[in-house]
């Protein structure tokens, strides 16, 4: 049996083929998704015994990861994910407030303060990324028995936070972030703009 630890990369794929594959649309809610998964059942298990598995770190917006930003880039490079960008000339609500947190986590990030490096990413402002796990990244699970590994209980429970960010607006998304895990941002003032806009209520 294949005992190797399972790394970060496993659970960024692990996600992506639950809930029946079902792609995740929006840096952010790839990064709330991950940031969620973390918390709420990676965490939990304790596979590694690491404090952070993604290393995400408050930001105006909520928790971001640098580390998951080059992950995503590595897959997709390897073809274990792919991405589906959308252009789009007129962008809707979800779709503007993902690049508009998108860009605003780029400008806090020292790694990214250049203009070189803000300027490559210019050009993804009207890009709308889909996130999919490919056939190949499902061969790799299952060479690695990830999903074993992790198990049918844990699977239902990241099917279920991935299926709530899927079926739910990115403003709900932020609100569920801002009210369950207040310290994951840096500004209050965005915190409570958003909690005084959504009258919707969490059990």
């Amino acid at each position: 049996m294949n005992k190797r630890k399972i790394n970060p990369g496993d659970y960024l794929l692990f996600v992506l083929n639950s809930y029946n594959k079902s792609p995740i649309k929006g840096r952010t809610k790839l990064q709330y998704t991950m940031f969620v998964s973390e918390k709420e059942v990676f965490q939990n298990r304790q596979l590694n015994k690491v404090k952070s598995i993604f290393e995400f770190e408050p930001y105006n917006y909520g928790p971001f990861s640098k580390k998951l930003i080059e992950l995503i880039e590595t897959f997709y490079d390897l073809g274990l994910i792919s991405i589906k960008e959308i252009k789009t000339d007129i962008l809707n609500d979800d779709e503007a407030r993902d690049n508009q947190i998108f860009i605003d986590n780029l400008l806090q990030s020292d790694n990214f303060k250049r203009i070189d490096n803000l300027h490559k990413y210019n050009t993804v402002l009207y890009m709308y990324p889909i996130y999919s796990i490919t056939e190949k990244g499902e061969d790799y699970l299952k060479e690695c028995n990830i999903i074993k590994k992790i198990g049918t209980k844990k699977e239902m429970r990241i099917e279920h936070i991935k299926h709530f960010f899927m079926s739910n607006s990115l403003k709900i998304s932020m609100k569920y972030i801002f009210i369950k895990y207040p310290d994951f941002t840096k500004s209050p003032k965005i915190r409570d703009k958003i909690l005084r806009e959504m009258e919707w209520k969490f059990k």
